[in-house]
């Protein structure tokens, strides 16, 4: 059985749009938005855009195509949308 103490724990890191913009990272998923490391998580109010630009999203990542006029690397992508059950 593992000690407590040697496990270790990650901390959730949320940060800006900016700091993301500003960050030294030289790799992307979506330039200047997502990198390798990163979830994606939509979080906005009822009728803001999420279940449109989500789907749209994972497309571009899954084929490649930029989106927001970014460079997209293309890699797997997962889209999950429990508001339709």
């Amino acid at each position: 059985m593992r000690d407590r103490e040697s496990l270790e724990t990650k901390q959730l890191e949320v940060i800006s749009l900016q700091d993301c913009n500003a960050s030294a990272r030289g790799d992307y998923i979506v330039q200047g938005l997502i990198s390798p490391a990163d979830h994606v998580v939509m979080i906005g109010n009822p009728g803001s855009g999420k279940s449109v630009i989500a789907p749209l999203l994972a497309y571009s990542i899954a084929t490649g195509r930029p989106i927001f006029n970014r460079r997209v690397n293309p890699g797997p992508a997962l889209y999950l949308s429990p508001e339709d059950g």
